[in-house]
C-alpha cells in the first residue's frame, strides 16, 4: 500500500507478547494527549483481541469486529498468489453457517457499573471467518465477511440472532484479506454504505429491474478467485425473497421491518464487477450499487454534516477523499488496473493537503476516519476530520476546508501520540457522550508484505479520548423513546444521537411523527437541523410531487441537494407528473447559487431516465460560468453525457443514434465549461466509435470556429487506434480541410494515424524547423514515429545532428530507433562520438535494445572506438537480457563481468557511505543539481522531477538507514506498482521500464532515462516482468564523495533526521532474512529451518572452522539506533549437536554471546547472558542484557555516538571450544525503552 519506499522489515514481525507488551495500564502512560484531553482504557485483552472495526447501538453498547482469523480464510487453499499477493483459493467458501468456520467474533462491550471500562462482554455471533465490518440496524445486524453482506435477524434484541444469516450480497473480493469489504454505516438515507479495498475484484451478481436498477441477493457463481461453485443456488435476501425455501414472489409480510414494499426484479442477472469503491446496499429493497470509483485501499467511511461521504486513503501526503456521487477517483491504476468505465477519460483527486510533509514522513496511513460530529471537542474540531494515523502510531486531525462545491484540507494537529511500538489505531467510533473510541489493533508488526502469520494475536486494546471532565453517557435504549421523543434527538448537538433518531424514525415509518418533521423543515432556512428533519421524513414516506417541487425551491442549499438526490434514487417512483419535476430542475441548474446543489444536479443528470429532458438540464448546467474551474462539476457532467446510451439526438442536420450529444448552437460550444472540459472528450469518444464514425465528421463539421476545431481534432488525436475501420468520408473530410490552407500539427498528426501520405513529411518538415517551439516537434516526432520508413532516416539524422533543442535531439533518436535497421545503427555508432552527453546516453542505449546493433557496440568497445567505462550498469544489464552466450562472452572479454552485488558487498558500501556522511555534512544547494543529474529523471521530490519511481517527496527521508539501504539496494524494498518490464518487440528490440498505460491498442512504457515507448499491441512480441528494479545498482558509484554528502544533505533537508523504529528483530519463520556468518571459514550462509524454533522457524549453524563463528545483522538492524539506549536485547539459542576435536573439546566458550556495535570507528561489547547457563542446551533457551553504556562499559557519550550511526552488529554464537558443534538461534531483538 505505500506511496513510497516500502518499509525494511524493522517492525516486520511480532513476538510473543510476553516479550515486549506493555500491560494496558502501562501503556496508557505513554500516550501524550492534546492539551484538555485525556484518554482511558475502555477494553483490552483478553477480553478483546485485534479489534479491526466497531460500531454502538441504540442501546449506547459498543459492537468490536475482533479479526482473529487474519489473514488467511479457514478452510481454503491457496491455489496461486500472484506478485502483488492476490491470492486465488481453491474455492469459494459457502456462507455461515454451512462454510468453514473461523476465529473471528463479533462482541458487545457493555459498561454496566458506569465506571467506563466495559465489565460486560457477550459474543453476539463467533465462528466468523475473516469478518471485516458490523452495523446495525433494520431488526438486525449486517456483517461484512467476504465475499459475503451478510444480515443477521435479531428482532428481539435479546442479542441472540434469530437464525442464520441471510446473505444480501454475494460476490465481494477475497483475494488480499487487507482490502475485504469494510467501514459498514448506515448513512442518512437508509442505506447501508461501505467500502472495498483495493487490490480485490468484486463479481457481484445482480438482476436488472425495468428502471435499469440493480439489485443483489440472488447468490453467486464462481468469481474467478476459486475453481469451486459451492454459492451457486444461494437464495436470495429476505428483502426479495423472504423464504429460504421459497422462489416465488416476495412476501410483504416478512420484509425488514417498516420497509417500503420492494420491486420485483426481472429475472436478467448479470454481474456487476469492481475493485476499491464506495457501494451501497438498500436493506427494504434490495437494490445494490458502487456509489463512487477507485480511491486508495480504503478502510474508513463516515458522513459530514451536509450527508457528504469523506474516506480515508493509503495514499501519501493526503488525508481523505470527498467521494460524490457517481465519481471516478484516483487509484493505483499501475497495480489495480484502469477505471471501470474506459471513457472516463479523467478522475478525482484526494482533497488537496496544504501540508502534506506533517503526515508523509514515510508512512501514509489514514485509516478509520471520522467527521467528528459531537459537540464536545470545541469549535476548533467540530465538523472537522479526525483519523487513525496507522503507521505515525497516532490520532490526527484534520481541517476541511469548504472548496466551491468540494473541500481542501489541511493539519489540523494532533490528539494523541505514543513511543509504545505496539499502538496501532484502526477505526474510530464517535460515541454517546461525544467521546471519540480508538480500536487499536495493539501489534508491533504493521507491515503486511511479509505473507507469514506471525501476527500478536494476544492483544487487543479500546480507547476513549475525551475533552478533560465530559461525563460519561449514562445507560438508556433510544428505541424505547416515542417517535415524539426521537423527534426530539433531532435537535441534539451531538450527531450520534442525530443519526440514531433518524434511523429509528426510518425503520418504525411512524407517519404521526411528519407534521413535527414538515414543521421543522418548514423553519427558518439557517435551522441547522432542516436536513435531518428532511432524512427521516424520506425515510418514512414516499415523497409526493408536490412536495418535490417545494422542497427544490427550500430555501437550505443542502434540502435542496438531497431532494435532488433523492429524485436520482428513486427516479424510476415518479409517475407521469414528473414532467413538472424535471422542468423544476431544469430552472433550478439554471439559477441555483449554491456549488453543492449544482454538484449534485450534475451526479443525478447521470441517473434520471429521460435522456431528453437530461439535455435541457445538462445544457443549463454547461452554462454556468463559474463552474469551468469546479473540482467536481465538469467531469460529473462529462460522465452523464457520456452515459446518455442509444438515445436520439440530432447534430444539426445530422440525425442519429448515439451515446453522445453536443449541439450544433454555436453559442453553446462558445461556453468555457464546455470548451474547456466537455468538447475534448466528446470528440475522443466519438473517435472511439469505429462502427459509427460519422459522428465524428458530423462533430467536426459543425465545429463553429477554429479553435472549437483544434478541440475536436485534439479528441480525435486521443481516440482514434487505428485506421483500419475508419471510413473513406471522413478521410476525406481531413483531406479537405489540407486542401483550405496549411495544416495545423494536431491536424498533421491526426493525419498520420489515419494513414495520410503526404502527413509523414510534413510532420518530419515541422519537427526540422527550429522556429517553431520544441513540445511541438517533440510531439509531431512522436506521432510519426510509428510509420516511419527506412528512407526517413537521413531527415531524422539531420534533425539530431541540426536541431537548436537537446528534446527534439531525442525525440528524432527515440522515432530513429523504431527503425530496425543495421546500417541506421552502424551510422548512429560512427557519429555517437561527436554528440553530446545526453544525446550519446540516449544512442549507447538504442544500440543495446538489439543484438545485432549491440553486438557493433561491443566491437566497438574492442576496437577503442567506445571507451568500456561508458558501458554503465544498466547498459550491461540491458546486454545481458537478451540471454545470448556471444553477447555476454564479449562483454565480459571487453568491458567486464557484470553481477548483482552480494549482500556482503551492499553492506560495506553503506558502512563507507555512513561513515562518509557522519564525517561532514553537505552542501544541500549543491545536492539539488546532484539528484536532478541522476535523481529526478525518475522521482519527484518538492514537486520537481519525474513519477517513474515512487515521490520521494513522502519517503521517510529522515531516516538515514532507510535511504541507504533503498539507494544501495533498490530491490530491497520495491513496490509492485513500480516493478519493471521488458517487452520484445517483433522486430527484435528489447525494451526494459514501468508500463504506465496499458490499453487494447498498446502500452507506453518508461524507460530509466525518462524515455516514454508507445509499442501497438501487434508489435508485442513477448511481455514479462523484468528481473530487477528499473532503478541499478551501484548509482552512487559515479559520484564525488562531496557529491554524495551534497546529495544526502538535499534528500534531508526540510524533515527531522529520524528513526521510528522501536523494535528490530528476526524470528526467521520466514527464512534467513539476509543474516550472513563470519569467522566460520567458507560457510557464510546460516541454514534456515522453517520448524523447530522458538516459536515457528530458526537459523541453524554448523561450525566449520572451529574459530569464533559470528551471525552478523542485515542491513535494516543498522542506523541512527540512539533511541535504543536503556532498551534491551535478546535472542534465544539451543545446542543441536556437539562434536568434539580432541579430549579438552566440548567445554563451554567465554565468547558465546557477545554482541558488538560498531560505528565503523568504534566497537563497543557486551557479552548476552542466560541467568544460570554460559551456553545453550539442548532447550530453548534466552540470553539478554541492556542497551545501556555501563553494560558495554563505556561513557555516555561514546555509546550514544555509536548508537547514533550503527554500521554493523554482530554476535558470537561460538558455544564450545575445540569442537565443531550446531546451534539454533531465533528471536534475535533489539528492543528500544
Amino acid at each position: 500500500m505505500l506511496a513510497a519506499f516500502l518499509p525494511l522489515c524493522i517492525a516486520a514481525f511480532a513476538l510473543p507478547a510476553s516479550l515486549y507488551a506493555a500491560p494496558p495500564n502501562e501503556a496508557l502512560k505513554t500516550f501524550k494527549v492534546a492539551e484538555g484531553f485525556e484518554i482511558s482504557l475502555v477494553a483490552s485483552e483478553p477480553d478483546i483481541r485485534q479489534p479491526v472495526a466497531m460500531n454502538f447501538d441504540e442501546r449506547g453498547r459498543l459492537w468490536v469486529v475482533q479479526y482473529l482469523q487474519y489473514p488467511d480464510p479457514a478452510g481454503l487453499k491457496k491455489v496461486k498468489v500472484d506478485q502483488y499477493m492476490r491470492t486465488r483459493f481453491d474455492r469459494v467458501p459457502e456462507p455461515p453457517p454451512r462454510g468453514p468456520k473461523g476465529a473471528d467474533r463479533i462482541t458487545i462491550c457493555e459498561d454496566t457499573d458506569g465506571d467506563g471500562r466495559a465489565d460486560k462482554f457477550k459474543d453476539f455471533v463467533a465462528g466468523l471467518n475473516m469478518a471485516t465490518g458490523v452495523a446495525i440496524g433494520y431488526g438486525g445486524v449486517f456483517v461484512a465477511q467476504s465475499p459475503y453482506l451478510l444480515f443477521y435477524p435479531d428482532r428481539n434484541r435479546d442479542d441472540v440472532p434469530d437464525g442464520d444469516p441471510q446473505v444480501l450480497v454475494a460476490g465481494f473480493g477475497m483475494e488480499d484479506s487487507h482490502a475485504y469489504p469494510n467501514s459498514l454505516q448506515i448513512g442518512p438515507d437508509g442505506w447501508l454504505y461501505g467500502a472495498q479495498g483495493s487490490n480485490v475484484w468484486a463479481k457481484v451478481e445482480v438482476r436488472v429491474d425495468e428502471h435499469g436498477q440493480t439489485y443483489s441477493g440472488f447468490g453467486i457463481q464462481d468469481s474467478g478467485f476459486g475453481e469451486g461453485d459451492s454459492t451457486k443456488g444461494t437464495k436470495p435476501s429476505a428483502a426479495l425473497q423472504p423464504d429460504r425455501d421459497s422462489k416465488s414472489a416476495p412476501n410483504p409480510e416478512s420484509r425488514i421491518p417498516n420497509s417500503p414494499a420492494p420491486r420485483t426484479p426481472r429475472p436478467a442477472p448479470r454481474f456487476l464487477e469492481f475493485n476499491q469503491c464506495i457501494w451501497r446496499y438498500h436493506p427494504p429493497t434490495g437494490r445494490f450499487e458502487v456509489f463512487a470509483e477507485g480511491g486508495g485501499n480504503t478502510w474508513g467511511v463516515d458522513f459530514d454534516r451536509h450527508g457528504e461521504i469523506i474516506a480515508g486513503t493509503n495514499f501519501g501526503g493526503a488525508c481523505g477523499l470527498h467521494m460524490v456521487q457517481g465519481g471516478y477517483y484516483v487509484k493505483g491504476f499501475a497495480k489495480h488496473g484502469p477505471l471501470s468505465n474506459p471513457h472516463a477519460y479523467g478522475y478525482f483527486e484526494h482533497m488537496p493537503y496544504a501540508s502534506p510533509a506533517k503526515i508523509s514522513q514515510g508512512e501514509h496511513v489514514m485509516c478509520g476516519g471520522i467527521v467528528y460530529q459531537g459537540g464536545a471537542f470545541g469549535p476548533e474540531i467540530e465538523n472537522q476530520y479526525i483519523t487513525c494515523a496507522l503507521l505515525h502510531r497516532a490520532i490526527y486531525w484534520h481541517k476541511l476546508i469548504p472548496d466551491r462545491s468540494t473541500y481542501k484540507s489541511d493539519f489540523g494537529g494532533a490528539l494523541v501520540t505514543t513511543d509504545d511500538p505496539e499502538f496501532r489505531p484502526v477505526d474510530l467510533a464517535l460515541a454517546p457522550d461525544g467521546s471519540v473510541y480508538i480500536a487499536d489493533w495493539t501489534d508491533v508488526r504493521a507491515n503486511h508484505v511479509i505473507p507469514e502469520d506471525t501476527w500478536n494475536k494476544t492483544n487487543g486494546r479500546i480507547y476513549r479520548l475525551a475533552k478533560k471532565g465530559t461525563p460519561r453517557a449514562e445507560r438508556f435504549d433510544l428505541a424505547k423513546k416515542s417517535s415524539a421523543e426521537l423527534v426530539k434527538l433531532l435537535e441534539h448537538p451531538n450527531a450520534w444521537y442525530r443519526r440514531e433518531a433518524v434511523r429509528l424514525l426510518g425503520e418504525r415509518a411512524d407517519k404521526d411523527a411528519l407534521p413535527v418533521l414538515d414543521e421543522k423543515l418548514a423553519r427558518r432556512p439557517e435551522h441547522p437541523r432542516a436536513l435531518e428533519a428532511l432524512w427521516a421524513r424520506n425515510r418514512i414516506e414516499r415523497t409526493k410531487n408536490e412536495d418535490v417541487l417545494r422542497l427544490l425551491k427550500h430555501e437550505n442549499p443542502e434540502v435542496r441537494a438531497w431532494t435532488v438526490r433523492r429524485i436520482g434514487d428513486d427516479c424510476d417512483e415518479w409517475s407521469e407528473p414528473l414532467s413538472g419535476v424535471r422542468s423544476a430542475l431544469s430552472d433550478l441548474a439554471k439559477g441555483e447559487m449554491s456549488p453543492r446543489v449544482r454538484s449534485q444536479l450534475a451526479s443525478t443528470l447521470r441517473r434520471l431516465p429521460s435522456a431528453t429532458a437530461s439535455l435541457v438540464l445538462l445544457m443549463n448546467l454547461a452554462e454556468r460560468v463559474e463552474d469551468a474551474d469546479d473540482p467536481h462539476i465538469p467531469m460529473l457532467l462529462w460522465w452523464a453525457v457520456e452515459s446518455r446510451e442509444l438515445a436520439t439526438f440530432g447534430i444539426g442536420n445530422l440525425k442519429c443514434s448515439c451515446p453522445l450529444w453536443i449541439p450544433a448552437d454555436a453559442d453553446f460550444w462558445a461556453h468555457p465549461l464546455v470548451r474547456k472540459h466537455l468538447t475534448e472528450r466528446v470528440a475522443r469518444r466519438f473517435a472511439t466509435m469505429e462502427d459509427d464514425f460519422n459522428l465524428a465528421g458530423g462533430l467536426l463539421a459543425f465545429a463553429p470556429t477554429q479553435e472549437d476545431r483544434e478541440l475536436v481534432l485534439r479528441g480525435f488525436e486521443q481516440g482514434i487506434v487505428s485506421n483500419k475501420k475508419v471510413p473513406n468520408e471522413f478521410k476525406d473530410q481531413l483531406e479537405a480541410l489540407w486542401d483550405a490552407g496549411p495544416p495545423s500539427p494536431l491536424l498533421v498528426r491526426v493525419s498520420l494515424k489515419l494513414g495520410n501520405t503526404r502527413a509523414a513529411a510534413e510532420a518530419l518538415r515541422i519537427a526540422a524547423d527550429d522556429q517553431r517551439p520544441a513540445s511541438e516537434r517533440v510531439a509531431m516526432l512522436d506521432a510519426v514515429a510509428s510509420i516511419l520508413q527506412k528512407n526517413d532516416a537521413d531527415a531524422l539524422r539531420r534533425i539530431v545532428a541540426n536541431s537548436n533543442a537537446d528534446a527534439v535531439q531525442l525525440a528524432a533518436l527515440g522515432a530513429l530507433s523504431r527503425i530496425a535497421d543495421d546500417d541506421i545503427a552502424s551510422r548512429l555508432l560512427a557519429g555517437a562520438g561527436s554528440l553530446k552527453p545526453a544525446l550519446k546516453s540516449r544512442v549507447l542505449s538504442m544500440l543495446v535494445a538489439r543484438k545485432s546493433s549491440a553486438a557493433m557496440l561491443l566491437d566497438a568497445v574492442a576496437a577503442k572506438k567506445i571507451a568500456a567505462a561508458e558501458i554503465t550498469t544498466d547498459l550491461a544489464h540491458a546486454i545481458q537480457q537478451h540471454n545470448d552466450p556471444a553477447l555476454a562472452a564479449a562483454l565480459e572479454k571487453h568491458v567486464g563481468r557484470f553481477s548483482a552485488q552480494t549482500s556482503a558487498e551492499k553492506r560495506e558500501q553503506i558502512n563507507r557511505v555512513a561513515r562518509l556522511l557522519a564525517g561532514k555534512t553537505g552542501d544541500a544547494t549543491h545536492g539539488k543539481a546532484v539528484y536532478t543529474k541522476h535523481c529526478g529523471i525518475c522521482h519527484t521530490l518538492h514537486g520537481e522531477g519525474n513519477k517513474i519511481g515512487p515521490d520521494l517527496t513522502t519517503a521517510d527521508r529522515g531516516n538515514r538507514a532507510f535511504m541507504l539501504a533503498n539507494v544501495v539496494d533498490p530491490n530491497l524494498g520495491l513496490r509492485q506498482e513500480y516493478a519493471a518490464s521488458t517487452i520484445r518487440t517483433v522486430d527484435g528490440q528489447l525494451l526494459t521500464g514501468v508500463v504506465i498505460e496499458r490499453t487494447d491498442a498498446g502500452l507506453t512504457l518508461v524507460d530509466a532515462k525518462n524515455v516514454q515507448h508507445r509499442i501497438a499491441a501487434d508489435e508485442i512480441d513477448e511481455l514479462k516482468a523484468a528481473d530487477q528494479s528499473l532503478m541499478p545498482e551501484k548509482v552512487l558509484d559515479p559520484l564525488s564523495e562531496a557529491e554524495i554528502r551534497d546529495l544526502f544533505a538535499y534528500l534531508e533537508a526540510g524533515v527531522p533526521r529520524s528513526d521510528n523504529r522501536r523494535t528490530l528483530a528476526s524470528t526467521f519463520d520466514a527464512g534467513v532474512e539476509e543474516w550472513t556468518v563470519a569467522g566460520n571459514g567458507t560457510n557464510t550462509r546460516p541454514e534456515h529451518q522453517p520448524t523447530g524454533g522458538n516459536g515457528g522457524g530458526c537459523l541453524v549453524l554448523r561450525d566449520a572452522a572451529g574459530s569464533d563463528m559470528q551471525l552478523v545483522a542485515p542491513l535494516n538492524f543498522h542506523g541512527d539506533l540512539s533511541h535504543f539506549d536503556q532498551g534491551m536485547a535478546w535472542f534465544d539459542a539451543k545446542t543441536i549437536d556437539v562434536n568434539p576435536s580432541d579430549k579438552s573439546g566440548g567445554q563451554p566458550h567465554p565468547v558465546f554471546g557477545t554482541l558488538s556495535i560498531s560505528d565503523g570507528k568504534t566497537t563497543l561489547k557486551q557479552d548476552l547472558f542466560h541467568p544460570t547457563e554460559k551456553v545453550p542446551t539442548q532447550d530453548w533457551l534466552r540470553f539478554s542484557g541492556r542497551l545501556t553504556h555501563e553494560a558495554f562499559e563505556t561513557d555516555p557519550a561514546t555509546f550514544q555516538a555509536v548508537l547514533s550511526n550503527v554500521t554493523s552488529i554482530v554476535l558470537t554464537v561460538e558455544a564450545f571450544a575445540s569442537a565443531r558443534e550446531t546451534v539454533g538461534i531465533d528471536n534475535v531483538t533489539l528492543q528500544a525503552k
